[in-house]
């Protein structure tokens, strides 16, 4: 799959985050963006207490990465080494955006030989839920899962007796771990893995992965690495290891560090539903009751209250994806709203179906004609035809009228937009609605696949967009259409801000 920066993301990797069937192990590179050592720093910082001098090209070699640990706490001991972990750990560091990258990912299992805890801090901002193992006693616990996972095969700094450092500790890793490493390996064969912060020299990376994936032959799946670089020999030894490598240096970015977080913006942008919903449904808060006004209409023989088919498949749509940001959309008839308008004006709101049938929008819409708002857009039905009016730029969008579909193509318009509230400035309006109940079909099928929204632009506060659907026969039940195209309505650069009272 393309990115946004020209790269290509692998399809088979989009589609496993799609389908939440990846997970994602996590190496020190990560955290280096964050300020935090490199394997390398951090055994440079060891050897230099030891007098070991690094290899000709400044770096230390494979051998000496699992060796330097254990020379330190073989003339210092083990609380030495710990303490120096710690100081290392303890460094200064900033908010890393990369952990909050991956955060975002629809993805529930995460591994990681990293001793930071940096990503449970990203899982925490973004209110995810999760599972913590670290042991072979907490992987019995959790052996059924449930949820999210973090599996920290290495410890974490804040247990200082789950940390594996040295080469001893290597070695008995496996005796130790045999429950975590059956997991993995029963993982590795579950979902597909991406692998990041990874060099290819790293002990970790290659103690683990060799020993899981010679035990699985054929039944492996296919995983990734992310890498900044490699030779052509490197990449052919990855994929005969069952490992797809994605070469970083595609990315832009003026350092590593960059390269990886525009990768992993392009992912999260390509997979995650939250993301989308968000940049829509921008400034409402997780646990937020959001009132979704519908049309209603009462059954008079009956007397009883419904709502019309096409406002309620958007209703559904809406509270569905609100429910994705921890946000709950109260379904709401116009007319109760409208015997709290007062109330309910000064709100966040989401409005279904145009003035022509809403009679809470209705209402809305005529005081909005008699102050000065930020809204640019107004709906009009001349008699003959039904309308959407762009007021800066003064284009309209002239529906057909569908009762005189007879087998030839026609247009039906409908309107996506969010608005500051006129009444109140912290709180928002969001539109959706047709021209006719064709249009508010449409609506409800663009809005229940967030993926659909990244055509839209939604940098301004206010902004607003018409989706146009081509139609031959009049049922509103059953039929065919397509969203032939996006227009964006942006407002003017002198329009007036929003009236504090109408």
């Amino acid at each position: 799959m393309a990115a946004s920066s020209g790269a290509v993301i692998p399809a088979g990797l989009v589609e496993s985050f799609k389908r939440e069937r990846a997970a994602v192990f996590l190496g020190a590179g990560v955290s280096v963006t964050a300020g935090l050592p490199s394997w390398q720093e951090f055994v440079a910082a060891l050897a230099a207490g030891l007098g070991i001098e690094p290899d000709q090209g400044g770096t230390y070699s494979a051998r000496m990465l699992l060796n330097a640990p254990q020379y330190f706490e073989n003339r210092y001991g083990r609380r030495m080494l710990i303490e120096r972990v710690r100081g290392l750990m303890e460094a200064p560091y900033v908010r890393s955006a990369s952990h909050d990258l991956i955060a975002q990912l629809p993805c529930s299992l995460f591994y990681t030989t990293n001793f930071d805890e940096l990503l449970e801090e990203s899982l925490r901002r973004e209110s995810v839920k999760y599972d913590l193992i670290v042991s072979d006693e907490a992987a019995r616990i959790y052996s059924a899962r449930s949820g999210c996972q973090l599996r920290k095969i290495h410890g974490t700094i804040s247990q200082p007796n789950t940390l594996i450092i040295t080469r001893n500790d290597y070695s008995h890793f496996t005796l130790n771990n045999m429950l975590t490493l059956d997991v993995l390996r029963n993982d590795l064969t579950q979902f597909s893995f991406l692998f990041l912060g990874y060099g290819l020299t790293d002990p970790d990376f290659n103690s683990i992965y060799d020993y899981v994936v010679q035990a699985m032959g054929r039944m492996r799946q296919t995983h990734y690495i992310c890498v900044p670089s490699m030779t052509p020999l490197e990449e052919q030894d990855l994929r005969e290891r069952g490992i797809e490598p994605i070469d970083l240096s595609a990315w832009p970015g003026a350092t590593p560090e960059a390269k990886l977080d525009q990768f992993l913006t392009d992912l999260v942008e390509a997979t995650s539903d939250i993301v989308h919903v968000r940049r829509l449904f921008g400034g409402l808060q997780p646990r937020q009751e959001v009132p979704v006004v519908i049309t209603s209409r009462l059954h008079e023989l009956e007397q009883y209250v419904y709502f019309p088919m096409c406002d309620l498949h958007v209703a559904q749509s809406v509270s569905r994806v609100l429910g994705l940001i921890g946000c709950t959309g109260s379904i709401t008839a116009d007319h109760h709203a409208l015997a709290r308008y007062d109330e309910y004006i000064r709100q966040d709101l989401v409005l279904i179906c145009s003035p022509f049938g809403n009679a809470f929008t209705k209402r809305m819409f005529e005081d909005i004609d008699r102050i000065v708002s930020n809204i640019t857009v107004r709906w009009r039905d001349t008699g003959r035809d039904r309308l959407i009016q762009d007021i800066p730029s003064g284009k309209t969008f002239t529906a057909d009228n569908p009762l005189e579909a007879r087998g030839y193509p026609q247009t039906e318009y409908a309107l996506v937009a969010r608005f500051r509230n006129p009444w109140a400035r912290d709180r928002r309006i969001f539109m959706l609605a047709g021209l006719n109940a064709l249009g508010t079909h449409a609506v409800g099928d663009f809005m229940s696949d967030p993926r659909n929204y990244d055509q839209l632009s939604w940098r301004d506060e206010d902004c607003a967009a018409i989706l146009e659907i081509t139609y031959s026969e009049h049922d509103p039940y059953n039929y065919r259409y397509k969203i032939a195209s996006v227009h964006s309505l942006t407002r003017s650069a002198d329009a007036v801000p929003p009236a504090e009272e109408a």
